[in-house]
């Protein structure tokens, strides 16, 4: 298996010329800082030594590529580098949050970018071998590392899609999206990777989704998983002690409230207008069912949207199995 060793730069300088926050900046290593066994952070420090300020970071990551080759991408958006750089390109390239930086350095100049503009770099510099990850053992990865999908989150983006996002390790061959029963074989672009977001459109109430590596076995922990899939709601419900929640997003030109099968709740109608409706109300006493309803007026009849949902009966109810 290849061992790896992170990048050996503890500052890099910035060109004079690069942009207008070059002049008087540096980034230097935050050693031990943030380190992770894959990434190494960069702060941005004053020419009088001290940090500039939080948030203006960047990290460079080791992965690799299809054939299984160290890569270092830079990442102007991770942990606490919540602030500009915002993107980064090499050379005249496309800008963006993330770029693998070539391994074979030629004097290539890595621009930093607000924002706002993504045609005039803030700061640039000139890219050196010791900004790189490097392996030994020729950088293959071999097979004793299992497949790993992790940090896998599904936000749901109206009421027949969902998008998931997630970070990957050994995963050369991509991986198997099945749906109910249904098997896609999805692509990766590299054998490591972080923040690969996809959109699951078509959607209804009671779908499951379930990420498997290529060779259909299980690859992650907890939702999303074969004994944990991801369930697809039309209606989100939660509750606190007090309170009884539920989100949706609705359909166009129709109006939405909670209402209950076990008795009445006051609310008014929400009409749809693309952005998620969060209806919450006061916890009843009891066992009660809570039902959101739409109409097609304020005043019009009611019909039933989504699941119910029960609570006051002693048993716990989950939108995931």
């Amino acid at each position: 298996m290849a061992t790896y060793t992170p990048p050996t730069a503890s500052t890099i300088s910035l060109l004079a010329n690069g942009g207008s926050w070059s002049t008087s900046n540096y980034y230097s290593l935050e050693s031990p800082g943030q380190d992770t066994n894959t990434g190494r952070f960069y702060e941005l420090y004053g020419t009088s030594g001290n940090i500039s300020a939080i948030g203006h970071g960047f990290e460079l990551r080791q992965g690799t590529d299809g054939s299984g080759n160290v890569t270092t991408t830079l990442y102007t958006n991770t942990s606490d580098n919540n602030a500009d750089p915002d993107k980064v390109s090499v050379d005249s390239g496309t800008p963006a949050v993330s770029v693998v930086l070539p391994q074979t350095v030629t004097g290539q100049v890595i621009k930093l970018f607000n924002n706002s503009d993504v045609v005039n770099p803030i700061m640039s510099f000139t890219l050196t071998s010791a900004m790189l990850w490097t392996s030994s053992g020729g950088g293959i990865v071999t097979n004793s590392i299992d497949p790993l999908i992790e940090n896998l989150v599904f936000t749901k983006t109206s009421d027949s899609a969902v998008s998931y996002t997630f970070d990957w390790e050994n995963l050369p061959n991509g991986y198997r999206l099945v749906k109910n029963s249904t098997h896609q074989t999805m692509a990766l672009p590299s054998t490591d990777g972080t923040g690969q977001t996809v959109s699951v459109t078509q959607l209804v109430d009671g779908d499951k989704l379930i990420l498997l590596d290529h060779n259909s076995q299980d690859c992650v922990s907890g939702i999303g998983s074969s004994s944990t899939p991801y369930v697809f709601k039309l209606v989100e419900w939660s509750h606190t002690s007090t309170t009884v929640t539920a989100k949706c997003f609705g359909n166009s030109n129709l109006y939405y409230n909670m209402g209950g099968t076990g008795g009445s709740i006051s609310g008014s109608y929400t009409l749809y207008d693309g952005n998620l409706i969060t209806m919450t109300r006061s916890k009843q006493k009891g066992r009660f069912t809570y039902q959101v309803h739409q109409r097609t007026n304020p005043t019009g009849s009611d019909s039933d949207y989504g699941s119910s949902y029960t609570t006051g009966s002693g048993k716990v109810f989950h939108n995931f199995w």
